[in-house]
């Protein structure tokens, strides 16, 4: 899933400081404001995901026009996306049983493909993935 979060920036003395008032348990800082905003989506991306997997609340994102800006802070809408964090968590493998027509079992077995590995690659494709493993 892809989320957009406001998040607060505070450059101090030894970097960074992120924080999203909406979720509490995320924060991070970087070196540099660049490095700040790459962290803030990476630990953004983290959190949301494990609410996804804890099935926990996803709160709906603050307005940033709704929010208090400390003094010498500001606020960035950071962009975030579970699908690659779960992607990197999610390499074990379900078994799927599939029906196929007879003709396609026996081209499979002509040219001595691996049906697994063949329908795995024209999923990723479908979803524009790129390989996992």
């Amino acid at each position: 899933m892809k989320y957009n979060y406001p998040a607060i920036l505070t450059p101090g003395d030894g970097g960074v400081y992120v924080g999203f008032p909406d979720l509490p348990e995320c924060f991070t800082d970087g070196d540099n404001m660049d490095d700040a905003i790459r962290m803030a989506n990476d630990a953004l991306s983290l959190c949301l995901y494990e609410r996804e997997e804890h099935k926990e609340e996803i709160p709906k994102a603050t307005s940033a026009d709704n929010l208090p800006i400390p003094q010498g802070s500001f606020i960035a809408i950071i962009q975030a996306d579970t699908t690659p964090v779960r992607k990197l968590n999610e390499k074990r493998s379900v078994r799927k049983n599939i029906t196929i027509p007879a003709y396609l079992d026996t081209l499979i077995k002509e040219h001595h493909l691996n049906l697994s590995n063949f329908v795995q690659n024209a999923l990723m494709k479908k979803f524009r993935m790129s390989s996992v493993h």
